[in-house]
């Protein structure tokens, strides 16, 4: 009988040692989520200030850094009128955007499929057209 005491004395310390590490765990986490949050905070923050310096500075290549692939082919499409995927892509690169895939062809094709902003050419080329009225809008 003293025995079985034991044991059962012996499951209780470690139910509360597997509780006591729960909790430990816990506010680990919550630490965790308090630096996650301020470091996102500093990376937004820094990410302005370096918009903010290269506009200063005339520097382009970041102009499309945070954009979405819609908003940043838009952009380019605008910029340059008609263009290829492949030379989308690479004014994209050399805009700063992030590809937020390993696969640049299909995050442009993605995003050249939404109609009604672009219009894809007998030619391959695809340009920006314009919501309100479906005009082409081109630089060329």
């Amino acid at each position: 009988m003293a025995k079985d005491r034991e044991f059962l004395d012996n499951l209780e310390r470690q139910i509360e040692s597997y509780e006591q590490e729960i909790e430990q765990l816990f506010q680990q986490r919550r630490l965790l989520e308090s630096k996650i949050a301020q470091t996102r905070d500093c990376i937004e923050r820094t990410k302005t200030l370096r918009d903010a310096e290269a506009k200063r500075l005339g520097d382009t290549s970041y102009r499309l850094a945070g954009m979405s692939p819609i908003e940043a082919c838009i952009a380019v499409l605008k910029e340059q009128g008609r263009m290829t995927k492949a030379e989308i892509i690479a004014a994209l690169k050399e805009g700063g955007f992030i590809f937020d895939s390993p696969y640049p062809t299909k995050t442009v094709h993605v995003a050249l499929m939404r109609k009604p902003y672009f219009k894809k050419n007998e030619d391959g080329t695809y340009e920006y057209l314009d919501r309100k009225g479906g005009d082409v809008i081109s630089a060329k």
